[in-house]
């Protein structure tokens, strides 16, 4: 093992004993931290970090891996305040495995070029393929989704456990060669199930290699294969990365141990976790991965347990060490903390659940605006953000999120993004069924005349219409004709009806002439304002409803990649067999100010000065168990103890997902339960983890509250019926004037002032909608609505990329609509084309820089590689496209031929400081001669529209030079766009650093303006700015149609 002296450089006033010995251990050799609830988990990986960078061990040599990207973004920005990170690798486990996939397709053998398929995909294609799988023992019944859904995620199980089709196969073959020995018929009715599942399993993977497609657990399974298969990748990696820390290491399953284990022979990991928030074995983490790290690094482990909590009063801490004091197999902790003992924990009886949800939000109600002493040590009033309600599912939360809306207090329910029961979601796929089928949607025509304000009269006369005109065919419910193509002069409605079937008509062709993602993206952009109005405002209920329209999006693409030129009817198909699975999408922001409705898993890594727990009630905290029908066998499992799902196990770990709900709370904590809910029969008692573990009716750390309430329904509305008519009316004339609809829009605004003037009057006598129309151009607004503005910028976390100075250049509004609202933009084949050039040519840089030999023949086995059909949707689009890819390859090599420059870097990652602000991006190559200049070249597949003398004012040549000096301490010679479908090459030559210096300030100034959030639009710039903008027909400034 490398010996080295080490220093110790850290601050030792910022942590206390314990935090020092971990952050500081020896560089070489296994350190296990078991870090509590509040101890200070993250700071002590950041410190140990500093440690080995203070110790002259290279950035590049140290990997962190981490478990969400919310993570990886929260330790970056953490890590960035104290040492340059631009070569440190910070990942998830996921996008470490994709990265070393995708930069080992020729001697792996593996083709990804297909991406990356979600469960939720997986999911829709069994559905799709269940009779191919030829079940013998598995009963399928009246609930195929449930049967797929375990089977899926047994799936997943199997692969966490590096247990591919065939070794399960040749389990199997082995039991049934002595099947007359299996005397318990339910272990013969086990393994007939599981030969079942193998079948499914193995077509899975079947389909999954032959379209070039991963799962997420494909991609650390396959790369732990790999590594055990290909002996020179596996030292690549293990010569490359010196120093592992993991972090969250008790959420770790046994395929991701095993590739941090096969990457570090030397046993340098730094593991940092606790097993007793160990919440997530549905995905197969399990609390015996600490000994089983123990007792691979017996006898040169160095374990160090952190016990001071800096969260929690005392109260709370002693309440969560009661809960586990009796449970087995784990590490004791003596939790202490300097903070104040703290209130006692109340517990609240309700006698129902509607009683619980009224006594939280008095309760909270009382709090808000109270002063409180801070963690910080400062006194502030309660605000609505301090607090949260945890609930063991998502169902039972609502109800509370609900409740504090309507009584004015703003609450946030996380999880609430539902594709098919949100309005937005519904009305694109309505949308969707009548582009494909127009002939026989009648139900979505229905849904969409409602939206658009034809009153119920109308739509029945309507329907009344179709269904005679339907009797005299057998294909078709007439709706569509009957609207496009009706007369309507006998209706009130007639120009909104008119003008909704010209619409139809337009949606029944458009995707004769697009593919299913252009569809759906033209549709939500072009033909309706389902996004357009989603963008005016930066409410919780846009955002969730922008987010759900990406999703869809989302969904479209990735269908596109699975069904090559798949039909838009398959495309529905595929939606509506989706809706029968609970699918959830994560937020994706978070909403400032409000009370966080969430669940204990979701609310992981955070924590509140006020905690509300509620329904911990028996039989709903613990839920009912339900054992898991797909597991991998004892005799397959290669963790500890990770494969029979058992009653005891499930309630150990209910157990600590209460532990971990209890540790969120730094002040004060609240739980409740009832005794019934209003829908069930039956009384519940509470919770075990209460009556038992806790002794709550006799625990001096407990304050019992017990409710009784007059409410048998929470209030969860509180508009009058005018309000609803005026909130109806506004919503369809914004819907009509978004599209042009003008007479419409005319329409609602007479409604609207019909009801204005009913308010003030009582009655109609005397209204003249005429008056409406006497109007004095550009009216004076006296008084606005006061509301806290919400910024769409956080200074703290902005970074800029070269892409986005070069789009806030453009228009400042195109800016807002890419990189604040996120807007989604249509992939072109050009941009996939680019992508695809860029991975062929960084690998062969790679090779250079290895000091390996490179060909044209080695080019175009990596082109076919990571060449991606699916991307295409017609074939002489395609033939042109791998034309052109191998002249770049043919100009590629001209170019290297007479090239002497040494290739120093490839797709090299840099981050420097601007002002305050974080610049970020990644250089396709750095190159340095013989007097140790540096050059930089960037490859570009498009047209050349630069020039030598215009190649000054590039942004992204600038912020390279930049990039250069940060990392090298001196400015390349020379930057160069080089245009390889050209073969031209556009020289930047920096004569001196003025230059430079000029151009960071103008970059100064525009993230000034990005902080400021001036987003105004710049049409000014020319009418092709606008023509070429993805974002022109959403944008109300637009100079183009």
């Amino acid at each position: 093992m490398e010996t080295r002296k080490e220093t110790n450089q850290l601050e030792t006033g910022a942590l206390n004993a314990m935090q020092l010995e971990a952050a500081a251990s020896p560089a070489s050799g296994p350190v296990l931290v078991v870090a509590g609830p509040g101890t200070g988990k993250t700071r002590v990986i950041v410190e140990r970090i500093k440690h080995l960078v203070n110790n002259n061990i290279k950035p590049s040599e140290i990997l962190c891996l981490t478990f969400s990207e919310k993570a990886t973004l929260e330790m970056q920005e953490r890590l960035e305040k104290e040492i340059d990170t631009t070569s440190m690798q910070i990942k998830t486990y996921h996008s470490f495995a994709y990265e070393i996939l995708d930069q080992t397709v020729l001697e792996s053998g593996i083709g990804i070029s297909g991406g990356v398929v979600s469960r939720v995909s997986e999911l829709v294609w069994a559905m799709n393929n269940i009779d191919s799988f030829g079940f013998k023992n598995i009963e399928i019944g009246n609930d195929p989704y449930r049967i797929i859904e375990s089977m899926v995620d047994g799936i997943s199980t199997f692969k966490n456990e590096l247990v591919t089709p065939k070794e399960l196969q040749k389990f199997l073959d082995n039991k049934f060669k002595d099947e007359k020995t299996i005397e318990d018929p339910e272990k013969l009715t086990t393994l007939n199930q599981l030969q079942d599942f193998q079948r499914m399993y193995a077509k899975v993977q079947q389909f999954l290699t032959e379209n070039r497609l991963v799962d997420l657990d494909d991609m650390v399974m396959l790369v732990a294969e790999l590594f055990k298969r290909k002996n020179e990748i596996l030292t690549k990696y293990q010569k490359k990365f010196k120093y592992i820390l993991v972090d969250e290491f008790q959420d770790t399953n046994f395929a991701q141990f095993e590739l941090v284990r096969l990457l570090a022979p030397n046993g340098n990991i730094t593991a940092v976790g606790d097993e007793d928030q160990s919440i997530y074995r549905f995905q197969g983490a399990y609390t015996s991965i600490f000994e089983n790290f123990r007792e691979t690094y017996k006898g040169k482990l160095k374990e160090v347990i952190l016990e001071q909590n800096y969260r929690s009063p005392k109260n709370v801490i002693k309440l969560a060490t009661q809960l586990l004091e009796k449970s087995p197999n784990r590490t004791k902790k003596i939790l202490t903390t300097e903070n104040e003992d703290g209130s006692k924990i109340t517990v609240a009886r309700c006698a129902h659940d509607m009683a619980e949800v009224e006594w939280v939000r008095k309760k909270i109600q009382e709090l808000l605006g109270t002063d409180l002493k801070r963690r910080d040590g400062t006194t502030r009033p309660l605000i609505p953000k301090d607090i949260t309600i945890l609930t063991r599912t998502k169902r039972d939360g609502k109800k509370f999120a609900l409740t504090l809306n309507a009584h004015g207090i703003s609450a946030s329910f996380v999880g609430d993004a539902q594709l098919f029961t949100t309005s937005v979601g519904r009305d694109l796929i309505a949308y969707l069924e009548i582009a494909s089928n127009s002939a026989n949607a009648g139900t979505a025509i229905n849904r969409i005349l409602k939206s658009h304000g034809i009153s119920d009269v109308n739509i029945a006369r309507i329907n009344r219409m179709a269904r005679n005109e339907a009797r005299k065919c057998s294909y078709s419910d007439y709706l569509y004709d009957i609207i496009t193509k009706g007369k309507f002069t006998n209706f009130d409605q007639a120009e909104e009806i008119s003008e909704i079937g010209v619409m139809l008509s337009k949606l029944a062709n458009l995707s004769h002439e697009n593919s299913v993602g252009q569809t759906v993206h033209k549709i939500m952009m072009n033909l309706t304002d389902l996004y357009k109005k989603l963008t005016r405002d930066d409410s919780q209920e846009s955002k969730k409803k922008r987010r759900i329209l990406n999703e869809l999006h989302h969904l479209a693409n990735e269908f596109e990649i699975q069904n090559k030129r798949g039909k838009l009817s398959e495309f529905v198909q595929y939606l509506q067999l989706l809706g029968g699975f609970d699918i959830e999408i994560q937020e994706g922001f978070e909403i400032p100010d409000t009370v966080r409705v969430s669940t204990i898993h979701q609310s992981k890594g955070r924590e509140f000065p006020i905690v509300f727990i509620a329904d911990v009630a028996q039989r709903k905290f613990p839920g009912d168990y339900r054992a898991k029908k797909f597991y991998v066998p004892d005799e397959l499992a290669k963790g500890f103890g990770v494969s029979a799902e058992k009653r005891e196990f499930y309630l150990e770990e209910e157990k600590r997902l209460f532990y971990v709900a209890i540790n969120r709370a730094q002040n004060h904590l609240f739980i409740s339960y009832s005794k019934k809910y209003l829908e069930k029969s039956r009384l519940y008692s509470p919770s075990d983890f209460l009556a038992k573990d806790l002794n709550f009716e006799n625990n001096p750390l407990i304050k019992i509250e017990d409710v009784d309430s007059e409410y048998s329904e929470p209030v969860t509305k509180n508009y009058d019926k005018n309000e609803l008519l005026i909130s109806e009316a506004q919503k369809l004339a914004i819907k009509n004037i978004d599209e042009l609809q003008i007479k419409s829009a005319i329409k609602k605004l007479i409604d609207l002032g019909k009801i204005a003037h009913f308010e003030k009057n009582k009655n109609l006598d005397g209204f003249d909608h005429k008056d409406l129309l006497n109007v004095t151009p550009s009216v004076q607004i006296d008084s606005e609505l006061k509301e806290e503005k919400i910024p769409l910028v956080d200074k703290e976390s902005l970074r800029l990329s070269a892409s986005q100075f070069k789009i806030y250049q453009n228009c400042p509004k195109m800016y807002k609509y890419s990189y604040v609202l996120k807007v989604p933009e249509l992939s072109t084949t050009p941009q996939t084309l680019g992508d695809t050039i860029h991975k062929v040519f960084q690998n062969l840089s790679i090779k250079q820089m290895e000091g390996k030999t490179i060909s044209k023949q080695i080019a175009l086995e990596l082109l076919e590689k990571y060449w991606d059909s699916a991307a295409y949707d017609k074939d002489s689009k395609e033939n042109e496209d791998k034309r052109k890819a191998k002249l770049m390859i043919n100009n590629f090599f001209k170019w290297t031929a007479t090239n002497t420059n040494k290739v120093v870097g490839v797709e090299v990652s840099f981050k420097f400081k601007l002002g305050g602000t974080i610049i970020r991006g990644m250089i396709d190559r750095i190159e340095k001669d013989s007097q140790g200049n540096y050059y930089v070249v960037d490859y570009k597949t498009g047209i050349c529209y630069e020039s030598d003398n215009s190649v000054a004012e590039n942004v992204q040549m600038n912020i390279y030079a930049m990039a250069i000096e940060s990392m090298f301490k001196k400015l390349p010679l020379k930057t160069t766009l080089f245009y390889v479908r050209e073969d031209k090459l556009v020289h930047y030559h920096i004569l001196n650093r003025q230059l430079i210096d000029d151009y960071r300030s103008k970059l100064e100034n525009i993230v000034d303006d990005i902080i400021a959030e001036k987003f105004e639009a710049d049409p000014a710039k020319g009418f092709w700015t606008c023509k070429f903008c993805p974002f022109k027909n959403i944008c109300d400034d637009a100079a183009v149609n």
